[in-house]
């Protein structure tokens, strides 16, 4: 890959690759140290994404890996403590549904295993179906549908634990 390839690559995805990383890492520094490394990544490819089918989605894959990577070796450090988002104990606790279940399934996306991460990252970020996340990971469908059931139950308890529903998570 020539530097000119490599410098419109990162004109043209880098902003998209930072805010997937952002997304996963909730952290601007080690977002942007992760996207660094995505292009690095790519930089060292002898053809670039001559074999790669969507150059997005080749990007995607490689900084979701490195950001897993960081958030395992970091989850004693980064993982958020689980508490109520209010600090008046006389205060009614928001509604449960004020969190929406996406947002809660990326702020404790270190909580799930590998698959059930990348499952969340498609569901949740991309909006994609059970459909075509099976045909993007080529997973069975029903594989997806108990990864996007087990996010859905956590995200449930997790949400109901962060609004004061309930005092410990499922």
């Amino acid at each position: 890959m020539t530097e000119r390839q490599l410098n419109d690559a990162y004109e043209r995805f880098g902003h998209l690759v930072f805010r997937r990383c952002l997304a996963i890492l909730r952290d601007e520094a080690a977002a942007k140290d992760a996207v660094q490394e995505v292009f690095v990544r790519l930089w060292r490819l002898p053809d670039g994404f001559t074999a790669a089918h969507s150059k997005l989605r080749w990007l995607y894959r490689v900084g979701e890996r490195i950001c897993f990577d960081v958030l395992d070796r970091h989850a004693h450090q980064r993982e958020e403590p689980l508490q109520p988002e209010h600090d008046d104990v006389h205060s009614a606790p928001p509604a449960a549904n004020a969190i929406d279940d996406g947002e809660v399934v990326l702020r404790f996306i270190s909580r799930f295993d590998e698959r059930t991460r990348q499952v969340a990252l498609l569901f949740y970020l991309d909006g994609l179906t059970r459909e075509q996340i099976a045909a993007e990971t080529g997973w069975s469908r029903h594989t997806v549908a108990k990864k996007l059931a087990l996010l859905q139950q956590r995200a449930t308890a997790l949400r109901r634990l962060l609004t004061g529903e309930e005092t410990r998570c499922a």
